[in-house]
């Protein structure tokens, strides 16, 4: 009869242990760090699309604001400066290529070359005109695109 206890306490000593295993590998696997590092990925991968910051922390499985908090404090800052950061750091790339204004304003998601003028504006002091011709297009580098993004060459 001793010998049925204490396979009883084994058994219970063993969950026990299992359960630990279990439970520990899913806090792991719940890091706010990852989620935010997560979101970091999605926005640079798709920085060129519309994002619904409420879509992404859905996906991620968490409230936008819970997100938005450890973004921030992973990142230093919010996701919606982190991403309008990356297109206009991508529209200054673009911009060097001698595609035109409006074209790279869709290229990064917006759609009203206004309103990209007026967001580049703010971000680097300069129209996206005089920023090219600060920084740097070469005129060699003739290639472009036009407003619809078909290929055509300048003479």
């Amino acid at each position: 009869m001793m010998a049925v206890k204490d396979r009883s306490g084994m058994r219970e000593e063993f969950l026990a242990g299992k359960l630990f295993l279990l439970l520990s590998s899913l806090l792991e696997e719940e890091r706010p760090a990852d989620r935010a590092q997560e979101a970091k990925n999605y926005l640079d991968h798709n920085y060129m699309h519309p994002v619904r910051l409420e879509a992404l922390a859905a996906s991620l499985g968490l409230d936008r604001r819970y997100l938005a908090r450890l973004f921030k404090q992973s990142h230093g800052c919010s996701m919606q400066e982190y991403l309008k950061d990356k297109r206009m750091d991508e529209a200054a790339r673009l911009l060097r290529q001698e595609y035109p204004v409006a074209a790279v304003g869709r290229m990064v998601s917006y759609d009203d070359p206004f309103a990209f003028s007026k967001a580049f504006r703010g971000h680097f002091g300069v129209s996206p005109r005089a920023w090219r011709e600060r920084n740097g297009a070469h005129r060699s580098q003739i290639e472009s695109y036009n407003i619809y993004g078909k290929k055509h060459f300048d003479p």
